[in-house]
């Protein structure tokens, strides 16, 4: 393949082959990288308020969804530049020029569509949807369209880094997250670190399993040891 140099560090991306481009979560630089697929180029790249640590698009190629880790706090600049307990996401309506900024109380480690055109995702701890306030979870489904809406479905416990780290962490030894999709996409999984670990080295993890049809979720822990 060929390499685009990228301005940051990329957390996660997402394939366009609508418009023939890569979008690209570059984590310290706040922004959606627009890779374009034909000359190897960067377009014109969408902002966000948050680190972007996930990025994921709907079969129908129209909306964008990219979970955000821990906002910026100017007033603790001094002793933490970033507010503990915060996240969120923002919503691209990619057809029709829109978005949404949504605020949660936590960082979002994972995102990723299903074959119903909803988007799963995954926070570390318990948040709630401010505008439509229900029970605490950290697994939501959120349907884009064509009401924006945001439901909860299971608390299962995980873990991530706070920021900041030593500029040798790179976005994966922080979410310590990622999400996968069958190919009918009617099968979501995650991987989640169990243990609290500013290394990224523990051996324990959390498998989540979300059935799209049923919109039930399943979790098991798990440790993998190195071979003898």
């Amino acid at each position: 393949g060929t390499v685009v140099p990228i301005n940051g560090t990329v957390s996660d991306i997402a394939l366009d082959e609508r418009r023939n481009v890569v979008w690209a979560a570059n984590f310290s630089a706040y922004r959606i990288e627009q890779v374009y697929i034909p000359n190897q180029t960067l377009l014109a790249p969408l902002s966000v308020p948050m680190p972007p640590s996930a990025v994921a698009l709907s079969p129908d190629h129209r909306f964008l969804v990219v979970g955000e880790y821990q906002k910026p706090d100017p007033e603790l600049l001094s002793t933490n530049p970033f507010a503990p307990g915060t996240g969120g996401y923002t919503l691209f309506d990619l057809d029709a020029g829109l978005r949404y900024d949504v605020n949660l109380n936590s960082p979002v480690l994972a995102v990723a569509f299903g074959s119903d055109g909803n988007a799963l995702i995954l926070t570390r701890t318990p948040a709630v949807d401010p505008e439509n306030p229900g029970p605490l979870t950290n697994l939501f489904v959120l349907q884009p369209f064509p009401y924006h809406t945001l439901t909860p479905i299971v608390s299962i416990p995980v873990q991530s880094v706070d920021l900041p780290v030593p500029f040798v962490r790179f976005p994966t030894q922080i979410g310590q997250a990622t999400a996968g999709v069958s190919g009918d996409k009617n099968t979501i999984m995650m991987l989640a670190a169990a243990l609290v670990d500013a290394a990224a080295t523990s051996s324990t993890s959390i498998l989540i399993r979300y059935d799209v049809p049923t919109q039930t979720a399943t979790a098991e822990e798990f440790t993998q040891k190195p071979p003898p």
